[in-house]
């Protein structure tokens, strides 16, 4: 029993120094308190109690909060940014335990200690939580499907190709001409003779007449006009749509170089039933054709899942001649951006129910130092990505309405593919998070709760409609997801924009300006009103509900990418930009980006005189855009063979991978922050060292489970759209 009490004793959390650091969680020993089982023996005292009967009890964790004084908080002279300071302290009591005993405990004795709140940490009881239950029978569905699909493509690589991937890949050949003796022309198909010329990396959408020829050729499927990744605001594919061949025996090859030759075996008006045990192009008889149909319409499904499939699609770094290639590598960098931002924000700096850092005091120095102004500028990442939706879908959409007519199918694609695009992924992830996230870890710093995931729960019909920024937006589900509903909203109106733009630009450029000024203005008069910014929403939360994630303060940004995507189809045939122009270009773009950037020194510094309102509302309206501008003017330079180094980045190759897995990063890298910091067992200590090695923990963390996700999830959905859509085609 002695041996048991000190184990006890040493369990409690004990005070420690750094108490005016912001030290104000005796943390304990979590594990240890957790694994304590004591066993009291019969027929002993027990204090002045004599215990006939033996006993055996366990432990648990609790953490008992106290608030601290205001005086307390005004004589350290910092400014918590709205986050209320605590005093959390870890207890190790007998499991019998309730919060209101704890509660008592701190009353007695001669030093009295009102207790705020107490929460005692335990395992929650999977068999009852239906919800979890099912998220994991969907997980595991999928997981089932994967692992079967992909040895069915790697042990079973016999199956044939369905028609409509040998009509896709391959086009239309004359009846009755074959490569050689095991590439059999059926229904005027021909593996190996052409190929499908393909804009997106992994997904299908719009599909357009690219070029027209004269007779068949060989099509290298790596070349594209652009490279949307599967991380794109819009994808879409274009389909080569080939003339007829005036000399099929001269022009038609197999893949291999040599031509095509008639088959006097094979009538050209050979039907299916006719080629019962003909040899197939993987070389394996099939002896019954309605089998091997049966086969073909199963096998695309089949490579859907499979890993040996999709793998490939993502890990692909292959660049295309004339390709935006500097895109992948500006969403790349964003993708940093936005994580070395919420480093900060998820966990580190936070509120949440206990505190996770031992020198929070030691904070708010970092927000008055010059080159901390970078990181909280990382908000502008968010506004690449508007930019970079809005140029995407204006470029693609813009070129493809030379070759086809707006019809009810177009507008039905257009829209669906979008939704389909986004969604799947979306709530694959919503429910892991909200459902599970209480069975993924555990520790002193756990929260009671995760208000991000638990709001999901009456709340998630808003991230389905793509509404939870306008709709109870006090309480998102998955708070970050608030970009996912703007871009939604803006794509659902980018129409207007492009349409216009395409049957009289003026008009159309007119009514992108003049929107995007009423956006600017509105977010001038929100911010007028309301005030605040990230670092300071926890003073002010009606700045995260009426400026920073509704659709008609951040419209600007996306309508200065619509505009610059016709900027980009009007030059598409301009080569090298000129060089003083470029020098120029130059020289405005880094200047502005950087005094944006870090202009905001002049008023979070020691002792600096706070910006008017008018200051502060003129700052947050206008330089969302103009960073947007930048990343435009970059983009433009680059693809025109004046980016020098910088393109040579932007566009390596190894880059390409990491932006494809850009979408799934963004909606899991919050959750992965909050599931490391939380599950920690002692505090987190603020310094450039330490934030620095989280951070790049957090970010190879976020992009291995992002590549599960979307290896999983987002491929096998994209290319279940492509398989369905086309057959009815």
């Amino acid at each position: 029993m002695k041996v048991h009490g000190i184990v006890v004793f040493d369990a409690i959390g004990k005070p420690s120094g750094g108490i005016t650091k912001g030290a104000l969680y005796y943390i304990g020993s979590y594990d240890q308190c957790n694994s304590i089982k004591a066993h009291i023996p019969a027929n002993i005292y027990l204090g002045n109690v004599f215990r006939k009967e033996e006993r055996r009890y366990t432990t648990k964790f609790c953490r008992a909060e106290f608030n601290v004084s205001d005086s307390f908080v005004q004589s350290m002279n910092v400014d918590t940014r709205g986050l209320v300071l605590k005093l959390n302290w870890g207890v190790c009591v007998p499991a019998s335990c309730h919060s209101e005993d704890i509660a008592r405990l701190f009353s007695m004795g001669p030093v009295k200690l009102p207790v705020n709140r107490v929460a005692c940490l335990q395992n929650p009881d999977l068999k009852k939580d239906t919800s979890a239950i099912v998220a994991i029978c969907i997980l595991c569905v999928f997981g089932i499907l994967v692992a079967l699909a992909t040895f069915s493509e790697g042990m079973m690589g016999a199956l044939p190709v369905s028609k409509r991937e040998e009509q896709n890949y391959f086009g239309r050949i004359n009846n009755g001409f074959v490569s050689d003796e095991k590439h059999i022309i059926k229904n005027g198909y021909a593996p190996d003779a052409l190929e499908l010329k393909q804009t997106a990396s992994m997904s299908t959408g719009l599909y357009t007449t690219l070029s027209e020829t004269n007779g068949y050729e060989k099509i290298d499927k790596s070349k594209s006009d652009i490279e949307a990744s599967s991380s794109s605001k819009t994808d879409s594919c274009t389909l080569n749509v080939l003339a007829p061949a005036e000399h099929p025996y001269e022009k038609l090859s197999n893949g291999d170089g040599k031509s095509l030759s008639h088959n006097p075996n094979v009538s050209p008006e050979i039907s299916n039933t006719e080629l019962e045990a003909k040899v197939n192009d993987t070389g394996v008889k099939v002896e019954n054709v309605a089998d091997k149909e049966a086969v073909r319409k199963v096998h695309p499904i089949i490579k859907a899942f499979s890993l040996i499939t999709n793998m490939p699609k993502i890990l692909n770094g292959k660049k295309s001649k004339g390709a935006i290639n500097c895109v992948h590598g500006i969403r790349f960098v964003s993708m940093l951006w936005i994580i070395l931002g919420h480093t900060y924000n998820y966990g580190v700096v936070s509120q949440s129910d206990s505190q996770t850092t031992q020198n929070l005091i030691d904070a708010d120095g970092l927000f008055k130092r010059f080159s901390f102004q970078g990181i909280m500028a990382a908000g502008f990442a968010v506004d690449t990505f508007f930019l970079l939706s809005g140029f995407l879908v204006a470029y693609l959409t813009l070129k493809d309405l030379r070759k086809r007519k707006i019809t009810g199918g177009y507008m039905f694609m257009y829209y669906f593919h979008r939704f389909w695009r986004l969604t799947p992924l979306y709530m694959i992830v919503l429910m892991t998070f909200s459902c599970l996230y209480k069975y993924m870890g555990d520790g002193p710093l756990w929260p009671a709760a995760i208000k991000a995931a638990d709001y999901c729960k009456t709340n998630w019909w808003t991230n389905v409609l793509y509404v939870n920024n306008l709709v109870n937006n006090h309480e998102q589900c998955l708070g970050w997801s608030w970009y996912l509903a703007n871009d939604m909203q803006f794509y659902i109106l980018s129409p207007i924009f492009i349409f216009t733009i395409f049957w009289y630009a003026p008009v159309g450029i007119t009514l992108a300006v003049l929107v995007g000024a009423a956006g600017v203005a509105s977010a001038f008069y929100e911010e007028y009103v309301t005030g605040g910014d990230m670092f300071t929403m926890n003073r002010i939360p009606d700045y995260w509900q009426n400026v920073y994630t509704v659709p008609w303060t951040r419209i600007a940004a996306y309508l200065v990418g619509i505009i610059f995507g016709w900027i980009m189809v009007k030059y598409d045939k301009l080569k090298t930009l000129s060089f003083k122009k470029a020098v120029v270009g130059w020289i405005i773009t880094l200047g502005v980006g950087i005094f944006i950037s870090y202009i905001t020194y002049t008023y979070r510094k020691e002792d600096a005189d706070a910006w008017p309102k008018w200051v502060l509302s003129l700052y947050e309206s206008t330089t969302r855009p103009i960073f947007a501008a930048c990343v435009a003017w970059v983009i433009f330079a680059c693809h025109h063979n004046r980016g020098g180094f910088i393109n040579s980045v932007l566009s390596w190759s190894g880059i390409i991978p990491l932006s494809r897995l850009t979408y799934a990063c963004y909606l899991v890298h919050p959750a992965c922050m909050m599931l490391k910091i939380y599950s920690k067992r002692n505090l987190i200590y603020i310094s450039d060292f330490d934030v620095a090695y989280l951070y790049m923990g957090h970010t190879c963390m976020t992009f291995m489970i992002a590549f599960i996700f979307s290896v999983t999830f987002e491929a096998p959905f994209l290319a279940l759209e492509k398989i369905f859509f086309q057959r009815k085609k």
